[in-house]
């Protein structure tokens, strides 16, 4: 994952590196988005974004953030 998006690095690329086929990197990508999408989604379902917004507001982070987009 971080080779492809960090690196910025092409699938072929990857599986020169590593010494596998692109089609065997593209597959292991597809899997870890699958798995990031689940972790996602329960972390979402247990409110830990909703915790992680309130943490924010209170010790005033963001703030700045949405003031900025709302002057451009």
């Amino acid at each position: 994952m971080s080779l492809y998006y960090y690196e910025e690095m092409t699938m072929r690329e990857i599986g020169l590196a590593l010494g596998v086929v692109e089609s065997r990197v593209s597959q292991v990508h597809a899997s870890a988005v699958v798995h990031l999408r689940g972790a996602l989604r329960d972390l979402a379902a247990h409110g830990a974004f909703d915790r992680l917004r309130s943490r924010q507001r209170s010790s005033g982070c963001g703030s700045e953030s949405r003031e900025l987009r709302t002057e451009n």
